[in-house]
């Protein structure tokens, strides 16, 4: 896992996961009231997130 950053500064777990022949995907976590989730826009500014625009 690494840790990873918004452009806000929130911050995010990655984690590669086998993704089919070959490859790896990149699962993106941040922690909530509710645990940890698999999210696709950032919680605090709400732009939308992958591995490319996470520093």
């Amino acid at each position: 896992m690494q840790q990873r950053y918004c452009q806000c500064g929130a911050a995010f777990m990655v984690a590669y996961l086998p993704g089919g022949a070959a490859s790896l995907r990149a699962l993106i976590l941040a922690s909530s009231k509710q645990g940890i989730l698999s999210v696709h826009r950032c919680p605090c500014c709400g732009q939308q997130v992958d591995i490319n625009s996470l520093r």
